[in-house]
């Protein structure tokens, strides 16, 4: 029980500071993140960035739950993960939108390293 609400807690910080990053409230569900997934071309940039948050999460939870793997890092170590899947994934985004979903990662890096943010 203590991990689903660790997975919770974590998972709805990871949420707040990505909304922060990327400017627009993308939701609180499964729901609302799969309904900019039907208009890709409009969304394209955040379905990538809600890929990368729904799959690091994921990971996280799967080494948490499955691997028994002892959560020792901050909310802000698992953002930069995102951060940097993300520029990793910049080879898959059209060239016009690039530079969109760097500012991202770059924004993303920016919020983890303010001072007094994301510690638990």
């Amino acid at each position: 029980m203590h991990h689903l609400f660790f997975g919770c807690a974590v998972a709805k910080q990871v949420w707040v500071e990505v909304c922060e990053a990327i400017a627009l409230n993308i939701g609180v569900d499964f729901l609302s993140i799969g309904n900019m997934w039907l208009c890709n071309k409009m969304f394209l940039v955040c379905n990538m960035v809600t890929s990368a948050v729904l799959w690091s999460i994921w990971k996280l939870r799967n080494n948490i739950c499955i691997q028994n793997a002892v959560w020792d890092k901050s909310v802000g170590d698992l953002l930069l993960k995102i951060a940097f899947m993300v520029q990793n994934w910049l080879i898959l985004c059209p060239e016009e939108r690039k530079d969109s979903l760097n500012g991202f990662a770059v924004k993303l890096k920016s919020l983890v390293r303010r001072p007094g943010r994301i510690t638990g």
